[in-house]
């Protein structure tokens, strides 16, 4: 018979990683809420497709619904399944991505705390986005950054795509997820596997001691019963004489 899962223990092991995880825990959770209310505010205090200029030629306020993926791009899939469709297909997709990036998450619990705060950032865009679309059929974006008048064909003209906060937290953590890879992986690996080490011989050097102990628990326990016994032996043994 399958044994039933342990709740107390299920539940114990969530709270020891809460603990454990809080860092990345409250990254995630701050910068979703920042994306939601940057998000809810613009959509208050401005009406669609206006612009307000934070900085001549290079940045902007300009609200927009995206119906599409992130920076407005559906990759070409509106005409192939239209736009029902499209946000049908990105919410699965994001949701599957979350769940994926939540066990990545906590697979990595040991590792660097610069990688698991890159994975909360891009949990936390995913949420983002996702939140929008499945409650309100659109992402809201209103970011938009021109390149002070120059038109640079490979970034996109004079101007790059209008995103969001959501978007700017996806972005930035595979750039990190990157860079942690390239630059910190081998060692954080190396270090793992010493720790690792060290763990092990710890937990042999425990149980002998244990063993030892138990073993003269038991010596104990059996002598005064020897003891018990040679006395008797002797006691014959004079009665014979």
């Amino acid at each position: 018979m399958k044994k039933k899962p342990n709740i107390n223990a299920i539940v114990h092991k969530v709270m020891d990683y809460i603990a454990y995880a809080k860092t990345e825990l409250i990254v995630l959770g701050a910068v979703l809420l920042f994306d939601l209310l940057t998000k809810t505010m613009v959509a208050n205090t401005m009406a669609l497709n206006t612009a307000v200029t934070l900085v001549p030629k290079f940045a902007y306020f300009f609200y927009t619904h995206n119906y599409s993926a992130a920076f407005s791009s559906d990759f070409g899939l509106g005409n192939l399944i239209g736009a029902d469709g499209v946000r049908l297909f990105f919410l699965v997709i994001t949701l599957v991505a979350v769940v994926l990036y939540f066990i990545c998450l906590y697979g990595c619990r040991k590792r660097r705390k610069f990688l698991r705060v890159m994975l909360a950032l891009m949990i936390a865009g995913a949420l983002g986005n996702f939140v929008d679309r499945l409650f309100l059929g659109y992402v809201r974006d209103f970011i938009y950054l021109e390149y002070f008048g120059l038109d640079i064909p490979i970034l996109g003209g004079t101007g790059f795509a209008i995103f969001n906060f959501a978007d700017a937290a996806l972005v930035s953590s595979v750039i990190g997820v990157i860079v942690y890879i390239l630059f910190m992986y081998k060692k954080d690996t190396q270090r793992l596997s010493t720790t690792a080490s060290k763990d092990t011989q710890k937990s042999v050097q425990m149980d002998a001691q244990e063993s030892v102990q138990v073993e003269g628990q038991e010596n104990l326990q059996t002598s005064p019963i020897e003891n018990t016994n040679d006395l008797q032996q002797k006691s014959n043994n004079e009665n014979t004489i």
